[in-house]
């Protein structure tokens, strides 16, 4: 078996060492350790994390992009290489590479298999964030950006009243008229139109208010009835009142779910209740900065409101 002498204690011992006879043909320089040589500075803190991917595949099937095309390139496995090459410098950007990149979801399901522990979600955030000034938009699309990203978002009212107005075009027979005239066809926006969620008809608005626990839980301090532990039919010795705040948490409400999915907030609110936790939902409750993050706009206000990043911190 062709082995080292000894074994190194360093990449620079290897570089250094006198090589065996079966490993002369390759280069030196091969066995040296990568180099950062990107110019941005947050792809530097992401670097470890794309070394960390020892290209093992088991990622690949639980990627919904991968699975779509079969192509290596819209697979965690070939975006984490290819945002190396990008750091390394060794991979110019691209339109292709533009593509591959921004085609994944950020769902991070790749994140919960990955046995190294790769986390997909701040990869990409970072690398979206040094790409972007590469990417050559219309007019149209930055009045687009801009309008979603520093205008609707920035102000959770004229989110819900947008959120209100979609309410309306699906319940009062707009949409079914606009299908059937075949309106959003020309428009070209039948497609995003079909992955709207049906919006219901109450919000889960933050205002501040709190939701007692509706359970009777048993206090820390409550002696342990003798015996196997149960408690006899009708003794409430030891039982905290329903509705005692001893066990708090903040639920952050977010704009999405608040609205389109407002049903999945008061599920959660119901089953933290039943779980022995007062809910507390916190009074002007603002944009968590995530379709920001992920489309490349880290110096969004969103990311940096004083109050939103409270908010925030409180409840997570």
């Amino acid at each position: 078996m062709c082995s080292l002498a000894r074994k190194p204690s360093s990449a620079s011992d290897v570089v250094g060492a006198e090589l065996p006879p079966c490993m002369s043909r390759y280069p030196t320089s091969a066995l040296s350790q990568p180099a950062f040589r990107s110019t941005h500075p947050l792809l530097a803190s992401e670097y470890d994390n794309m070394l960390a991917c020892i290209r093992c595949g088991l990622c690949l099937t639980s990627c919904p992009t991968y699975v779509l095309t079969l192509h290596e390139s819209e697979g965690p496995r070939g975006r984490v290489g290819m945002a190396r090459a990008v750091a390394e410098g060794h991979l110019q950007v691209t339109p292709d590479l533009l593509e591959h990149e921004l085609n994944c979801l950020v769902c991070d399901a790749c994140s919960a298999v990955c046995p190294a522990g790769v986390h997909m979600d701040p990869l990409q955030v970072v690398l979206r964030s040094a790409i972007e000034p590469e990417i050559h938009r219309s007019w149209g699309e930055r009045l687009l950006r801009r309008l979603v990203f520093s205008w609707l978002f920035m102000d959770m009212a004229r989110f819900r009243v947008l959120a209100r107005l979609l309410w309306l075009y699906q319940r009062s027979g707009v949409r079914w008229l606009a299908r059937r005239l075949r309106v959003l066809d020309l428009l070209g926006l039948a497609e995003a139109e079909r992955l709207l969620p049906d919006v219901p008809r109450r919000f889960f608005t933050p205002r501040g208010e709190s939701y007692p626990s509706s359970v009777r839980r048993r206090s820390a301090t409550a002696a342990v009835p003798a015996g196997d532990g149960a408690v006899p039919a009708g003794d409430s010795a030891g039982l905290v009142p329903e509705g005692d705040a001893g066990l708090q948490v903040s639920i952050f409400a977010g704009c999405v779910m608040s609205t389109a999915l407002a049903d999945i907030d008061r599920a959660t609110l119901r089953v933290l209740r039943r779980a022995g936790f007062t809910v507390r939902n916190p009074a002007e409750q603002g944009c968590c900065g995530a379709l920001h993050a992920h489309g490349g706009d880290l110096r969004s206000p969103a990311l940096a409101s004083p109050r939103s990043k409270a908010v925030r911190v409180r409840s997570w």
